[in-house]
């Protein structure tokens, strides 16, 4: 197993609409995993605690970044957005998640004379599709 050293390097792709961009982010979040609450479980044969157990779902975290950006894909940044496409995060060893999503929000930050404009995105990821079949895939490097 592979440790990321570092979390400089990464990008995140998305290729959606008609257009594949590429944003270089200054700071990233990644793809994270959320269980479902615990499902009660308690019966009239507990006499001190009450009784769990895990929840059958897990949720895909979204993917929020703030990156750098080309101005010339405005256009393909703004018919992308809610468009279902495939999400690539790429690290700086090379090894890649995979998944299915969508460009959520692309949300210009302030701009100040002397700094690169950034942008804040979110991308929210689609979980299994209705045939049951999930996109995650990690390749790595």
């Amino acid at each position: 197993m592979a440790y990321q050293d570092d979390g400089f390097g990464t990008r995140i792709s998305i290729a959606a609409a008609s257009a594949t961009i590429t944003f270089i982010e200054t700071e990233v979040t990644p793809i994270g995993f959320e269980g479902d609450d615990p499902v009660e479980q308690t019966g009239n044969s507990n006499t001190a605690f009450r009784s769990f157990a895990p929840g059958a779902l897990v949720t895909k975290t979204p993917v929020t970044a703030t990156v750098y950006y080309d101005k010339s894909q405005t256009e393909d940044i703004e018919a992308a957005l809610q468009v279902s496409g495939t999400i690539t995060v790429t690290f700086e060893d090379g090894s890649k998640i995979t998944d299915t999503g969508w460009l959520q929000s692309f949300v210009s930050d302030s701009q100040t004379a002397g700094e690169r404009p950034t942008a804040t995105i979110t991308i929210a990821l689609e979980g299994e599709s209705s045939a049951g079949v999930d996109s995650y895939t990690y390749t790595a490097s």
